[in-house]
């Protein structure tokens, strides 16, 4: 089958992309955006497991089971303030994910091809 004149145009432009530059910085930004949306999404995860085994630790911390064991306390205390902080960074790599996203498409707008979603 015969590729219209458009998607003869698209190819063309993306061979000069290929040969130019930009395209190891596309390549650059595509591993970018998809280190930094896996890592979000692993803290995340992270996070939330944190976040049940701080409240396992806190309830059985009260529990008149464990005649309201400090340690427990303590060690739930640790934990949560872990996956506060985890949960930060996963915030912070979700934005990074999107810039190198954003980089990509000014680069495959320059040359009319289709955006990364």
């Amino acid at each position: 089958m015969e590729p219209t004149s458009r998607e003869a145009r698209t190819l063309e432009q993306l061979h000069l992309l290929a040969t130019s530059a930009e395209f190891t910085n596309a390549k650059l930004y595509i591993h970018e955006r998809h280190f930094w949306r896996a890592l979000s999404n692993w803290m995340q995860l992270i996070a939330q497991i944190l976040a049940v085994i701080t409240s396992v630790l806190t309830f059985t911390a009260s529990s008149e089971l464990y005649s309201k064991n400090m340690w427990l306390s303590f060690i739930a205390g640790l934990i949560g303030v872990a996956g506060v902080a985890v949960s930060g960074f996963s915030y912070y790599a979700w934005p990074e994910s999107n810039e190198r996203m954003g980089k990509l498409n000014d680069i495959l707008k320059k040359y009319n091809s289709l955006l990364y979603p």
